[in-house]
C-alpha cells in the first residue's frame, strides 16, 4: 500500500487529491469527447484506435486512484487486505 499511497514530494492527502484531479480530468475529457462525436457516428465511435486509448486511460486512472485511496487507508490504521495485490495485479496487466 506504501508504494501506491505515498509520494517523495507530497503528502498523502495531497497525492490522493492529486489523483482525484487527474481523474476528474480524464472522466471530463472522455466525457466531452463522446458527447461530441457520438452524435454523428454512433457506434463507429468505438472504430478508432485513440479512443479505444482513451477508454484504457480512463479505466487505469480510476484504478490508479482507488489503489491510492485504499493504500492510503491502510496506511492510517495499518491493515492488511488482500484485495489491493489484486488492483495491482490489474493495473500491471492494462
Amino acid at each position: 500500500p506504501k508504494a501506491y499511497a505515498t509520494s517523495r514530494y507530497m503528502s498523502t492527502n495531497s497525492w490522493l487529491y492529486f489523483r482525484f484531479l487527474v481523474l476528474l480530468f480524464f472522466v471530463g475529457h472522455f466525457i466531452a469527447n463522446f458527447i461530441y462525436y457520438w452524435p454523428e457516428e454512433h457506434f463507429i465511435y468505438f472504430m478508432y484506435l485513440s479512443r479505444w486509448f482513451l477508454i484504457c486511460n480512463v479505466l487505469l486512472e480510476c484504478i490508479d486512484f482507488l489503489l491510492a485511496f485504499w493504500g492510503s487507508v491502510l496506511l492510517e490504521n495499518g491493515l492488511k487486505t488482500p484485495t489491493l495485490p489484486i488492483l495491482v495485479k490489474i493495473h500491471m496487466a492494462l
